[in-house]
């Protein structure tokens, strides 16, 4: 299970390192071991995160930032559980895709500047609060979740309610899935986010 996060801190870059999978690991635990979130890590070496580990397997660590955002993970599932709620979108759903993203996480922050529990780009934050909602949201953890849920039901009414092309956009953008369809990586990580629905 996940530890309870610590309180806010000054953001920090972490240096890139590598770790040797041993008996008994997991690709999340990993990740949160080191500060990053499941679906960096397993991008960065190109795995599949819905398939066990190799013991022995050299991983690479990509760097994560840390960011004032904490808030203990059995709080982190409740609050997207009543969010998704909330706003229509299935809680099993919602919690598998913030597993995915950040393993409920609140301090993570990808190299493309994705933060938090849901991993909302900031271009993301602005299109949730200016056309979607109308309002600002706090930069907390609460508001991270409700924009990434709001985000994700916006993307299933686009796709009139396909889960796979909208989580598919989620990861790749809607533009290029609705000009490209879904990549290798996509389908990857679309496909590890059905492996988690009803498990976490």
């Amino acid at each position: 299970t996940l530890r309870a996060l610590g309180g806010a801190s000054r953001s920090t870059r972490l240096p890139d390192s590598r770790y040797v999978v041993r008996s008994g690991d997991s690709l999340t635990a990993i990740a949160e071991k080191h500060g990053t979130s499941l679906r960096s890590l397993a991008s960065t070496n190109r795995i599949d995160p819905a398939r066990p580990l190799r013991i022995g397997t050299r991983l690479r660590i990509p760097r994560a930032t840390s960011a004032p955002l904490a808030a203990p993970p059995s709080s982190v599932r409740t609050t997207i559980t009543a969010t998704a709620g909330r706003y229509g979108v299935d809680p099993s759903l919602a919690r598998a895709l913030a597993w995915m993203e950040s393993g409920f996480q609140a301090h993570v922050v990808s190299s493309a500047g994705a933060l938090g529990v849901m991993q909302v780009t900031p271009d993301t934050w602005d299109f949730v609060e200016t056309v979607l909602l109308g309002t600002k949201v706090p930069k907390t953890t609460e508001g991270n979740i409700r924009i990434g849920v709001v985000f994700l039901r916006h993307l299933l009414r686009e796709f009139k309610g396909d889960e796979k092309l909208a989580l598919a956009a989620y990861y790749q953008g809607a533009k290029a899935v609705r000009e490209h369809g879904l990549y290798d990586e996509t389908r990857t990580y679309v496909e590890a986010i059905r492996s988690l629905r009803g498990r976490v």
